[in-house]
């Protein structure tokens, strides 16, 4: 009987080693830059399936996201106007965004901390601006007759829709301008088993930012 007894004390303890060992296995195989690029992926690109690796929510991320674009707008839209066309801005940045490449290198690793290089292409969001203007004055122009016919509120609803059309076009037709890097801590989530920016908030805008515009726009 005693025998027996030791024998499920060494087990349990053999199991909790075995436990363990597993743990640290996973730890010490795990590649802190290909959990970065996954986490990356999942909020720059709002990629489903590696959003799910992190239990991150998108439909929050994208609401977070959105939240900054909507607030600047929201200071010059006129009270009463219809906004519904605003979507077609956010919905053709989301799809632009989904085109840039990601790319991710380890720098340094130290037991449950790492560094990564994150990389990403950009384009110039500040930049087609101008070019977005122009085009919609022209619009204007060429449509004077047909808005004079509206009543003021109805004018007022077809040029602010012209408008968020147009900085769509813009963002779909906007070229890669180039390439951005900055770096990032990046710690062992034991819960996850996965490497995760130490700061994610600021990691996310930080990734964000890079992917719309260049060094001289920051």
């Amino acid at each position: 009987m005693d025998r027996i007894v030791k024998w499920k004390k060494l087990s349990a303890v053999l199991v909790f080693v075995l436990m363990v060992a597993v743990a640290a296995g996973c730890k010490l195989l795990s590649k802190p830059e290909v959990d970065i690029q996954t986490y990356a992926e999942a909020v720059g690109h709002l990629n489903e399936s590696a959003a799910k690796e992190f239990n991150l929510d998108l439909a929050q991320l994208r609401e977070e996201r959105e939240a900054s674009s909507k607030q600047a707008f929201a200071a010059f839209i006129p009270a009463g106007i219809d906004t519904t066309k605003l979507d077609e801005t956010t919905d053709a940045l989301y799809e632009k965004m989904m085109t840039l490449n990601i790319k991710t290198k380890l720098i340094s690793k130290d037991g449950d901390t790492a560094r990564v290089k994150v990389t990403t292409d950009y384009i110039d969001y500040i930049g087609i601006l101008p070019g977005v203007m122009r085009s919609f004055r022209a619009d204007l122009a060429a449509d004077a007759d047909k808005m004079n016919a509206m009543s003021q509120q109805d004018a007022l609803h077809y040029v602010m829709g012209k408008m968020f059309t147009k900085i769509a076009d813009g963002i779909k037709n906007a070229e890669i301008k180039g390439q951005n890097t900055f770096e990032t801590t990046a710690k062992y989530d034991d819960k996850l088993g996965k490497w995760v920016p130490e700061e994610e908030q600021a990691f996310q805008q930080t990734l964000y930012r890079d992917m719309l515009m260049g060094e001289d726009k920051k």
